[in-house]
C-alpha cells in the first residue's frame, strides 16, 4: 500500500503548530456561517474532495475547497518548478494553506505553464494524477499488522475472536477487567500495562474488511463517543445519537480508506444517507482530527513516549519516565566484584 504519509505528516505537522482553536471552534464554526455545508449532498461532495488531496491534511483541503472548489492538482511555485518544469504564470491567484510561515501559497495546474513549451507534460500530469486517485489498492497483511500493533499506544487491546453474525464486523468497549498489553519503549524494550479499551473484530472478516472496521472503532474513540476510564480525565464524552455517532464513526473510516485507495466498505452507508441536512451534533471538526490521529498509527511504529497514551494518562506517562531514569543511572560495580 503506497506510504502517503510523508508529504501528508509535514502538512500535519504544519497545522499542529497553528492554534486553531482561536479561529471561532475551528470548522464548526465555517459550518455554522456557510449554511449549505451541512446540506448532504454537499458534505459528500465536501469529503471526496478531502479525500482526493491526499498530500494535504483535511482542514487545509477543506481549506482548498473554500477557495478554487475546481482545482485539479496543486503545488508550491518551487514545487511546480522542480518536480514538472513549469512556472507560475503573471497574476495568477494562489490558494492559501496553513503551515509554518503560518500560510503557504500554492497553486493548480491550470495557474502554471510550461517553462520549455512541452505542452505534452500536462497530459502526463493528468495521466499521474487520474492514476493516484482511480487505482484501488490490496491491504496487506502488513498493514493491518502495523494498526493492530500500535492499539496498546491508545491504550487499547485487540482481539479477532469475536463471534458474530455477518451483520456485526468489530466493537470497541470500556474494559471492567484487567487485560495486559504490552507498549514498546523502543525497538528492543516494552512496558506491560493494563488497558482501558478493547477492539474485538469478527473473525470471519477478511485482511481488509478488519483494516476498515478498525478504523470505525478508532473513529467512536477519537470522536470522544467513549467514556473515559474510571479516574481519568483524557476528555469528556459527547453526548450523542447512536445514529449520529455511526455517521461520524463512518465518515472516518470513509475517508481514511479513500486517502488510501483501498476498498471502501463504508462507501454504502453515506451513499445511502438520506437525510436532507447533516446533523447539528455531528462535528467534522471531530471527524478530521481523528483522521488525523488514526493516520499517524498507520505507517510505522510508535513507541510510548510519543503515544496517545503517554500524552494523556498520568500514571502510564509515570511508569514510562520511571523506567528511563532507571536506564539512565549507571549501574554501579559489585565492591566484592573488584576483589581478587
Amino acid at each position: 500500500m503506497k506510504d502517503f504519509s510523508k508529504e501528508y505528516r509535514d502538512d500535519i505537522r504544519k497545522c499542529k503548530d497553528i492554534d486553531i482553536e482561536t479561529v471561532k471552534s475551528e470548522l464548526d464554526a465555517l459550518f455554522e456561517d456557510v449554511q449549505n455545508y451541512r446540506s448532504s449532498n454537499y458534505y459528500k461532495e465536501l469529503m471526496r474532495f478531502c479525500a482526493r488531496f491526499k498530500q494535504l491534511a483535511p482542514f487545509n483541503a477543506m481549506m482548498v475547497k473554500i477557495q478554487r472548489p475546481g482545482c485539479q492538482y496543486l503545488l508550491t511555485s518551487r514545487q511546480w518548478q522542480k518536480k514538472w518544469n513549469r512556472r507560475v504564470k503573471p497574476n495568477a491567484r494562489p490558494v492559501v494553506i496553513l503551515s509554518f510561515q503560518p500560510v503557504s501559497y500554492l497553486f493548480d495546474l491550470s495557474d502554471t505553464e510550461s517553462i520549455d513549451g512541452n505542452l505534452s507534460r500536462e497530459e502526463k500530469i493528468l495521466d499521474a494524477i487520474k492514476k493516484q486517485y482511480d487505482t484501488k489498492q490490496e491491504v496487506e497483511k502488513k498493514d493491518l499488522d502495523i494498526l493492530i500493533n500500535n492499539l496498546p499506544t491508545l491504550g487499547i487491546a485487540y482481539t479477532d475472536g469475536f463471534r458474530a453474525g455477518a451483520e456485526y464486523a468489530a466493537q470497541i468497549e470500556l474494559l471492567n477487567y484487567p487485560i495486559e498489553i504490552a507498549i514498546p519503549i523502543n525497538k528492543n524494550e516494552s512496558i506491560k500495562y493494563n488497558a482501558h479499551y478493547l477492539i474485538s473484530v469478527n473473525e470471519t472478516l477478511s485482511i481488509g474488511a478488519r483494516y476498515a472496521s478498525i478504523m470505525h472503532e478508532l473513529g467512536h474513540f477519537f470522536c470522544r463517543h467513549l467514556i473515559p476510564p474510571y479516574g481519568a480525565d483524557w476528555w469528556s464524552a459527547r453526548r450523542l445519537s447512536y445514529a449520529d455517532e455511526e455517521f461520524e464513526a463512518e465518515s472516518v473510516a470513509w475517508l481514511i480508506c479513500e486517502r488510501l485507495n483501498i476498498n471502501n466498505p463504508s462507501e454504502q452507508y453515506l451513499a445511502g444517507y438520506q437525510a436532507e441536512m447533516i446533523p447539528d451534533n455531528v462535528s467534522v471538526d471531530h471527524i478530521f482530527k481523528a483522521h488525523n490521529e488514526i493516520w499517524k498509527l498507520l505507517f510505522e511504529q510508535q513507541y510510548a513516549k510519543n503515544s496517545f497514551l503517554y500524552k494523556k494518562d498520568v500514571a502510564f506517562k509515570m511508569e514510562v519516565d520511571k523506567l528511563k531514569k532507571r536506564t539512565l543511572i549507571p549501574k554501579l560495580p559489585n565492591l566484592f566484584d573488584l576483589i581478587d
